[in-house]
């Protein structure tokens, strides 16, 4: 049974709360705000909790099943102390060749270093990519990124190194680079030269690149090393262990605490979970919102005001992103050239718990049923695999309102944007399909997205130009009280079904066998404050 508790910060007095401390007596704490029974502690043992609070913490938001604390998304900055390792959900690893490099996730950190294993030539690395879509996709405005390394065996003096790269839009780079090219020193690296090269003494260091207006600057130790111009949005935040062409120098590094603000990085909530944009920048292909052409036909604006960037249709955020090209759409007409045949495309996704897909699809040339000329795949980790068939008349229909097929069920499919007059001098539209994913996505990460267009010249290709994720949200556990008394809390109409545990070193988690009363459609749990450590949590 999984745990799918969501903790919130402490109702009762505030000054009883101190963040990432433990406190003598049987008060309530909190940990980057989650919260659990405190336990009595001598000095000497709270400074042993201390020493591993950071383990203890993190394997308690495990038992919960929670996204929080060092893998949280709250008030524009995300966190990750590694401490139970790389969440797939936000995390891609990545070598040039495959098991050139170990990536060791056992300590509560990411430990990168090459293996026995020979380069085969050429500058060789290994990456940790962040996924920012779970964030709200690429970052247009101002940003601060950091990442600490240690331990760093760099033995140079060519392009042995350790860097924080963050990459745009636009195309360019921007990276902040630990290596012995000239001594041990950091730099920049902007794409073209080595730049604010300073000396460094030691093998451990933060990175830190950040954006403020058109500028970003990197930093190490809160030194600033080089300033340029970078306005084009953000796209791309990994951290790498790299080898020079073709050396076996046995390079090695630890990264932790990586740290991630910007005001648009907390993912849009809703009262029924969480919306995650799926970037189309990498195939998009076409605009709707611009003059652009199109195999046979000629070039011109096809939807005149057609939405573009962050907007809101139906009620559901997109992020109708523009390439460095100016597109925003993928086209199945232009990804085929004209031509006849199956064209698809596959976007990665890497989302927990995804219960609804929505998508922004007309046709061009679009056909009626019942037969479908296109589908969508969706694939979870544990194995789930979902092909839902969009169905002309019913599920999508041409983005031109005159002779094509002009019919959709006005339910899962609904229309979402109007123009007066298209390219043709008919009324244009776009229309959103909302798709529910079987349950056992619930309980997986959707790995990827493929859509599939089997259509043909004059018979149907279809327009993807949006693409939103969903998440349910865990059912809501949350306590409050004071020195006399302690009240934990969770809608009734959520379910689930509470447990405690006073060792989160063991797995006796068991039902909770006190009374439970309701008040108002939430449930009410009262105890006495324990003189021990009482965990609780929520499964279903």
């Amino acid at each position: 049974m999984r745990a799918t508790a969501r903790f919130f910060r402490f109702l009762g007095d505030p000054s009883s709360i101190h963040p990432e401390a433990f406190y003598h007596g049987p008060r309530l704490c909190e940990a980057d705000g989650s919260l659990f029974f405190g336990l009595q502690h001598t000095p000497s043992q709270k400074a042993n909790i201390q020493k591993h609070m950071k383990i203890q913490f993190r394997h308690f938001l495990i038992y919960l099943g929670l996204v929080a604390t060092a893998t949280g998304v709250r008030g524009g900055t995300f966190s990750d102390d590694f401490s139970t390792g790389l969440n797939p959900s936000y995390w891609n690893v990545g070598q040039t060749t495959p098991d050139l490099y170990s990536v060791d996730i056992s300590g509560g950190d990411v430990q990168l270093a090459q293996t026995a294993a020979l380069n085969p030539g050429g500058v060789q690395s290994v990456y940790i990519r962040l996924n920012l879509a779970p964030f709200g996709g690429r970052i247009t405005n101002d940003f601060s990124t950091q990442i600490d390394f240690s331990n760093a065996v760099v033995p140079g003096p060519g392009l042995d190194q350790v860097e924080l790269h963050t990459s745009y839009q636009d195309g360019s780079i921007y990276y902040t680079v630990y290596d012995r090219s000239s001594g041990y020193n950091a730099h920049v690296w902007d794409g073209g030269a080595v730049q604010g090269a300073i000396p460094v003494s030691t093998n451990a260091g933060t990175f830190r690149i950040s954006r403020t207006g058109a500028t970003v600057t990197g930093y190490f130790n809160d030194t600033p090393l080089f300033s340029e111009t970078r306005s084009s949005p953000l796209t791309g935040i990994d951290f790498v262990l790299q080898n020079s062409q073709g050396a076996d120098a046995g390079t090695s590094v630890t990264f932790d605490n990586f740290l991630l603000t910007a005001d648009s990085v907390t993912p849009p909530p809703t009262r029924s979970g969480a919306f995650y944009f799926v970037s189309l920048t990498n195939v998009a292909n076409f605009t709707w919102a611009a003059p652009d052409t199109v195999p046979g036909e000629p070039n011109g604006t096809r939807l005149p005001g057609a939405p573009v960037g962050l907007v809101t249709l139906g009620g559901v955020p997109f992020d109708i992103a523009s390439n460095a090209d100016g597109k925003q759409a993928w086209h199945g007409d232009v990804a085929a050239n004209g031509g006849s045949g199956p064209v698809s495309i596959t976007n990665s996704v890497n989302v927990y718990g995804v219960t609804c897909v929505y998508s922004l699809i007309n046709t061009w040339d679009g056909q009626p049923g019942p037969n479908a000329y296109a589908w969508f795949v969706f694939t979870g980790s544990g194995g789930a695999v979902y092909t839902n068939y969009l169905v002309g008349g019913v599920d999508i229909r041409d983005y031109n309102g005159a002779n094509w097929e002009n019919n959709i069920n006005g339910t899962t499919t609904i229309n979402v944007f109007e123009c007066p007059s298209d390219n043709w001098g008919s009324p244009g539209r776009l229309d959103m399909q909302q798709i529910t994913l079987p349950p056992e996505f619930a309980t997986q990460t959707l790995v990827s997205i493929q859509l599939a267009d089997n259509g043909g010249p004059g018979f149907q290709r279809v327009v993807l130009d949006g693409l939103t994720v969903q998440t349910a949200p865990p059912p809501a556990l949350a306590i409050q009280g004071n020195s006399s008394q302690i009240k934990v809390l969770w809608l009734a109409a959520a379910g689930g079904m509470l447990q405690t545990n006073s060792n989160l070193a063991s797995t006796n988690w068991a039902a909770y066998s006190g009374s439970v009363s309701n008040a108002a459609g939430t449930n009410v749990v009262t105890i006495t404050p324990p003189t021990r450590n009482l965990f609780f949590r929520l499964v279903q």
